[in-house]
C-alpha cells in the first residue's frame, strides 16, 4: 500500500518512557512548508503499533515485513496548519514485553521520512 503525504511536513517523536509492553511520547507534525495547510496528512513507517494519539486521526496497516504504516490526519476541530506551525499528540505504542527497547532513541519506533528525531527527555520543537 503506498500512501501520499502533504509536502513541507515533518514529523518528530519524543520518547518519554517504557513499560511491560508499551512506551509513549509525543508526536510532532509542523508544517514547514509557506502555505496553509487545511486537508493534511502524512504518512509514516514505525516498527510498532500505535494506540491512544490522542490529537490525530490515524490509519494504520501492517506490512508482510512486520513494520507499521500510519497515516496521520489532522482531527476535524483542528484541520489547519499554519507555516512554521505544528500540532503535537501524545501517544502510546504497544512493545513485544519480552523484547523492550534498548533506549529511549526514536529511531527505534520511527522508521521513514519525513522525520527527524529529538533525544529522550527532550520536549519536541515548537
Amino acid at each position: 500500500m503506498t500512501a501520499a503525504s502533504t509536502p513541507g511536513l515533518t514529523v518528530t517523536l519524543g520518547l518519554h518512557g517504557q513499560w511491560s509492553g508499551a512506551f509513549d511520547g509525543t508526536l510532532t507534525v509542523k508544517n514547514s512548508g509557506s502555505e496553509v495547510l487545511s486537508d493534511w496528512s502524512v504518512t509514516i513507517d514505525v516498527l510498532y503499533p500505535l494506540r491512544n494519539v490522542s490529537n490525530f486521526s490515524i490509519e494504520q496497516h501492517q506490512r508482510p515485513d512486520g513494520s507499521w504504516q500510519v497515516t496521520l490526519r489532522p482531527p476535524t476541530w483542528g484541520a489547519s496548519l499554519q507555516p512554521g506551525a505544528s500540532a503535537s499528540s501524545y501517544l502510546q505504542g504497544v512493545i513485544p514485553a519480552s523484547a523492550p527497547l534498548s533506549s529511549l532513541d526514536p529511531s527505534q519506533v520511527l522508521t521513514s521520512p519525513p522525520i527527524s528525531t529529538v533525544p529522550s527527555g527532550s520536549p519536541p520543537p515548537a
